[in-house]
């Protein structure tokens, strides 16, 4: 039993340490990276990860990334953040602004040609549809999706 519980607890250690030391990366990029489109990939990861630790700071820097790739007219990488700010509303149950930010990038999406894209979006539209009790909605976002790619979405 010491022997699992000792184990157990350097599994712990390295993981920590890990996430440590890749949030350090992640920070040293945001703040001294000149290309403005890898400090926005940065800011997403970082926020991504660490979203269940802070909440609010985690939807501020998308916020923050989401401002820079506009600015800068990064069209792929504001479509990813609109769709993960969208992700991150509706884990707090904010579906209102989740579908907000999901319908911009649906509309952003459809102006190009990322049939994936377009129905990863259009498939979380239909999950906050659902969780809001609007089925209706739920059921056209989800026949879309299937009509819009072959992709298999998790």
């Amino acid at each position: 039993m010491a022997r699992f519980l000792s184990i157990l607890f350097l599994i712990t250690v390295f993981t920590i340490d890990s996430v440590g030391v890749n949030a350090d990366s992640l920070l040293k990029v945001i703040r001294f990276s000149k290309d403005d489109s890898l400090r926005i990939e940065a800011q997403l990861s970082y926020a991504k990860s660490f979203f269940t630790i802070g909440k609010d700071s985690s939807i501020a820097m998308q916020q923050r990334a989401l401002l820079l790739s506009e600015q800068n007219n990064y069209r792929t990488l504001e479509c990813k953040l609109l769709e993960q700010l969208g992700i991150s509303y509706r884990k707090l149950s904010n579906y209102t602004q989740a579908l907000s930010y999901f319908n911009e990038a649906n509309l952003k999406l459809q102006k190009g040609n990322d049939s994936s894209s377009i129905a990863r979006v259009k498939f979380y539209l239909g999950l906050c549809y659902n969780e809001m009790g609007d089925y209706n909605n739920s059921i056209e976002d989800r026949k879309s999706t299937r009509l819009n790619s072959s992709h298999q979405i998790i």
